[in-house]
């Protein structure tokens, strides 16, 4: 809007301009008291009509040096300040889906130890359900089951740690963060 008021006022200005040229009286032989009356004002409304195309020029350099020059800044600003705020909310984004992306690698670490120590267990039944198996045999299938009980104790603890992690970055995500950046986003308007 700026710009086009700006080449408006010039284009004015130099219209106007371009009229006085083309009436002005060409010689100035003529000395001021000798001229008739109506010459006379036809002159001074010349006069005054330049001097009206000189303000319209000031007018567009005006707006063009102060009000689209600030307009431009202020855009500039607005800009890098939205470009912050988008890049802020993509790395709390980034941060709130690692911490989904761990737990989901927890969870199914979980649940495959859970398989295992079942598996493990139902092994160790059927070994000491059969008779033609050993006191060696039993134990170590015991050891494993042991072995799988410790994996799947870390597992439970591992995938319950993640889940409290994964909780407080959503509800940091959704109540403080986010918030902030919306919150940064309306000031701007």
């Amino acid at each position: 809007f700026w710009k086009k008021r700006c080449a408006i006022e010039n284009q004015y200005a130099k219209s106007l301009r371009k009229l006085v040229e083309s009436y002005e009286p060409k010689s100035r032989k003529d000395s001021e008291e000798s001229k008739a009356t109506h010459v006379k004002c036809f002159t001074r409304m010349l006069s005054e009509l330049k001097d009206i195309a000189g303000q319209h020029e000031l007018i567009a350099e005006n707006v063009q040096d102060k009000v689209i020059q600030r307009l431009i800044q202020m855009i500039k600003t607005l800009k890098e300040d939205r470009r912050k705020c988008i890049e802020d909310q993509d790395r709390c984004l980034n941060e709130h889906q690692s911490s989904d992306d761990l737990l989901e690698k927890c969870t199914h670490r979980y649940e495959k130890a859970f398989k295992e120590v079942e598996k493990a267990k139902e092994q160790l039944i059927k070994v000491e359900n059969d008779d033609s198996a050993s006191k060696n045999d039993i134990k170590k299938q015991k050891s494993v089951v042991d072995s799988k009980q410790t994996t799947f104790n870390q597992c439970q603890a591992e995938y319950g740690n993640q889940l409290c992690e994964a909780n407080r970055a959503k509800a940091v995500y959704y109540n403080e963060k986010l918030p902030s950046i919306m919150d940064s986003l309306h000031s701007m308007e």
